[in-house]
């Protein structure tokens, strides 16, 4: 290394220096090393590194929070700082929801593996000892201790025959034999746990993930799939594994999914791939264990430290996996690339968010998958990752050159899996703009609201305005009111039909907020609120002119010859509630799919009878009663009947 050297070179050339000269010149060579070798960093780059949006970074240089130390740029050693601050909790003034990913600390991956398993009860225990003492392990130490414990397994495991695979073990530290003996000793209990090998259980893994710390999880996108999970989507694709079939997993981590392969197919016909050396090693030595073959040759060729995204192999007849969940969309990369990765044929089955079926900037995927696949199940799973908030599905394909267009009549159903109900689905709500499955009774009320006649759209009829921003909550919004401030509504606070007592209190400074809408949309005279995350509507009738969060946002109809309420009723309806569920299963109650809710046409006197039911729940009057009432009054319009 650089600095090594002009220690080194420092050092030979002071020997008889007096020391205090000779440590100045020390940090003057060692600030002139940094100078020459650190990086500097852009706005955009840093506000990769802390996956913040551009216009938030330039937010927190214009609020102080972020400063250049190079203007415009930022040094490589202040953007380490400011990353490992997040990580120890240590800025208040970056403390938001954005930066969420980089709590640091040990955590035990609870659900990884499945049912009841001694050795994860010892790596539970060992991850508590190591948090009680507040202990921090690097790469280098967490590798040591994985390979103690893959020694421990392989001896358990094969007996005399250990010696064969002891290479796998072998091979997961650096080398650093000094160094590695120091560690020990210095921490011997570390080693003393009881963690033992448990077929078809990716036991190293989960010593690996819980090790590492939960900061650098969250900022590559790695959430580690439940065992439960991966035994599903295997399970969905039993008569796709067959002794010719040749299996890939794009961005395996420590194994799991090739773990679960059926024992009767080789372990020649299965390949791995990821960008995390230590997680190879560990695909390696369970695959290996698994399979019980101790063949260098087969470990080193078939899974590999590689880039999934560059191999240009195309002869792959299963594909499966988790891919990345990064800012950037990785799973859309993953998911055209397994595609064109397929035989003509061959099948795709991937862990992606469920955010893929439905969100605008999924749109390309969706075509591509629509001209090269055909989808044959998807199966929600809802939240299944360990602390995160984002439902997932399994998706499977078959690759099929023309896709959807060229599909065969005894092909035109796809598997639906969702909420412990399955049902067959044809494609005829499949298109770039949405993902769409239904059964068929939920499809005849679908197209029913859909084709009706005189219907009204609020796209193009309304204003929509989103909550603020403020950028730094803890600075501008406080749990009680004071001079200049003004009471602000949050999601919370939205019930059906009306506003609950606001809890926070703000003072309106445009200039100060990160986002901000105009303020005419905080002032109209009447407006509806709603919930952001929510997933049926919520919307509630404000005439009080009051600010919102962007927990909540605005819609303010402007449809001639039809009432705000009228409108308002429609919107909180049992059958809008079945319109956003079944044709968007979003928890995200966003712009378009308001716009897209057909309301049905209605003259004054029904308007009425309607505004009055409205008025009644706003005023929490026989809400039991209304809320029936305005059900079957909205269904009848709509000429549908909702299932029980």
């Amino acid at each position: 290394m650089p600095l090594q050297h002009a220690g080194y070179y420092l050092k030979k050339r002071t020997v008889t220096a007096d020391a205090t000269v000779r440590t100045a010149v020390h940090h003057a060579l060692q600030k002139m090393t940094r100078r020459k070798t650190d990086r500097t960093y852009s706005l955009e780059e840093l506000c990769q590194e802390l996956s913040i949006s551009t216009a938030t970074g330039k937010n927190w240089i214009r609020l102080g929070k972020l400063t250049p130390d190079c203007p415009p740029l930022f040094s490589s050693e202040y953007v380490e700082n400011i990353k490992d601050e997040l990580a120890r909790n240590i800025n208040p003034s970056l403390k938001s929801r954005r930066n969420k990913k980089f709590v640091s600390g040990y955590d035990i991956y609870s659900s990884y593996i499945s049912g009841t398993s001694d050795s994860a009860l010892e790596i539970k225990k060992l991850i508590s000892a190591m948090q009680a003492k507040n202990m921090a392990l690097n790469e280098n130490e967490i590798a040591l201790l994985c390979s103690h414990y893959a020694a421990a397994l392989i001896r358990e495991e094969t007996g005399n025959e250990a010696h064969r695979y002891l290479f796998l073990a072998e091979e997961m530290t650096n080398g650093d034999r000094a160094s590695e003996k120091r560690f020990r000793e210095e921490n011997q209990w570390l080693f003393d746990f009881n963690i033992k090998y448990e077929e078809n259980h990716d036991v190293l893994g989960l010593l690996y993930i819980s090790c590492r710390n939960l900061r650098d999880r969250k900022i590559t996108g790695s959430y580690f799939t439940p065992e439960t999970v991966v035994k599903k989507l295997i399970y969905q694709l039993q008569e796709n594994i067959t002794p010719e079939c040749r299996i890939l997993d794009p961005c395996c981590g420590t194994g799991n999914f090739l773990l679960n392969i059926p024992h009767d197919i080789s372990p020649y016909q299965l390949y791995g791939m990821d960008l995390d050396d230590l997680s190879i090693k560990i695909t390696r030595l369970n695959i290996a264990l698994r399979w019980k073959i101790p063949d260098s040759e087969l470990m080193h060729s078939h899974f590999i430290v590689k880039n999934s995204l560059t191999d240009t192999s195309s002869d792959f007849s299963l594909i499966i996996g988790n891919p990345p969940w990064g800012t950037q969309g990785d799973y859309d990369q993953f998911m055209i690339k397994g595609i064109q990765n397929l035989k003509d044929g061959g099948t795709l089955s991937l862990i992606v968010p469920q955010s893929l079926l439905n969100v605008r900037k999924h749109s390309p995927t969706r075509k591509f998958i629509l001209e090269n696949a055909i989808i044959k199940k998807i199966i929600f799973l809802g939240d299944i990752f360990h602390k995160v908030n984002c439902p997932a599905i399994i998706l499977q394909l078959r690759k099929s050159h023309g896709g959807h267009s060229l599909r065969q009549s005894a092909e035109s159903h796809i598997y639906v899996e969702n909420q412990n109900q399955s049902f067959e689905s044809n494609s005829s709500y499949l298109s770039a703009e949405n993902f769409i499955f239904l059964n068929n009774e939920d499809k005849k009320i679908i197209e029913k609201m859909d084709d009706l006649s005189g219907k009204i759209m609020l796209r193009g009829q309304s204003c929509f305005a989103l909550g603020i921003v403020t950028g730094n909550n803890s600075r501008w919004i406080r749990g009680q009111s004071f001079q200049e401030s003004e009471p602000v509504l949050t999601g919370t606070e939205i019930l059906p039909f009306k506003c609950l007592k606001c809890k926070k209190f703000i003072r309106f400074t445009p200039d100060n907020f990160q986002q901000v809408a105009q303020e005419k949309y905080y002032r109209a005279p009447e407006k509806l609120v709603y919930r952001f995350i929510s997933k049926i509507p919520t919307f509630a009738y404000d005439n009080k002119q009051m600010l919102t969060l962007n927990s909540c946002n605005i819609l303010i109809p402007d449809v001639p010859g039809y009432s705000m309420k009228y409108i308002l009723g429609i919107l909180n309806s049992k059958a809008a509630a079945f319109y956003f569920q079944k044709k968007y299963n979003s928890i995200k109650m966003l712009r378009e799919h308001i716009e897209n809710l057909p309301i049905p046409p209605a003259d004054s006197a029904t308007q009425e009878r309607i505004i009055k039911i409205v008025n009644d729940l706003i005023s929490s009057i026989n809400t039991t009663a209304n809320t029936i009432l305005l059900n079957n009054e909205v269904s009848a319009l709509y000429g549908i009947v909702l299932p029980e």
